[in-house]
């Protein structure tokens, strides 16, 4: 069951008070430090954020042009709410499991200056207005395909709290990498 786009966006806001408060002066050296070679650092993690809220950007547009293409795939209920589904429940943050990202949304610089941050809040405000734009496409039964897979698809409903939740969950990473240095 998807949520409504009200607690989708409440739940951009839970994360983006949260980063507030966790990454109030903040300095730039905790900003990209790593816990060890193969983990992220905090400027990583946002970096990953913004690249995968932004790769749904291009997916969402050609939905408003009614452009998006489904194909036969795409079209199976059972497998769109199968996929959808373990992909959601994958990105919970009670889920620890960890997993290896797509390259398109692994992070490509190691060393961010503070200005990420920036970046990343004004990255937020521009997903809740790429969402809200969404509102005539809920509960239609509109469905989308994954910016990491154009095999892989969803209902749109369900993207959107697979959005969401993503971000809860790499705030708590954030959250857990940051007490690690106190």
């Amino acid at each position: 069951m998807s949520d409504s786009i009200s607690t989708v966006l409440a739940r951009i806001d839970e994360a983006s008070d949260k980063l507030k408060q966790l990454l109030g002066g903040i300095e730039e050296e905790a900003l990209n430090s790593k816990p060890a070679e193969n983990k992220w650092s905090v400027a990583e993690i946002l970096e990953h954020i913004i690249k995968i809220n932004s790769s749904y950007f291009p997916i969402f547009e050609a939905l408003h042009q009614e452009k998006l293409v489904i194909s036969w795939s795409g079209k199976i209920r059972f497998l769109r709410t199968f996929m959808g589904n373990l992909i959601l429940k994958s990105v919970m943050p009670e889920h620890k499991k960890k997993y290896t990202t797509f390259p398109i949304w692994t992070p490509v610089k190691n060393r961010h200056d503070i200005s990420i941050i920036r970046d990343f809040f004004n990255h937020q405000e521009q997903l809740k207005s790429e969402i809200t734009a969404l509102t005539p496409f809920l509960g239609v039964g509109k469905v989308i395909y994954s910016p990491a897979n154009k095999n892989i698809y969803y209902n749109l409903e369900t993207a959107l709290d697979i959005i969401s939740w993503h971000e809860l969950r790499h705030v708590n990473q954030i959250e857990e990498l940051l007490n690690l240095k106190k």
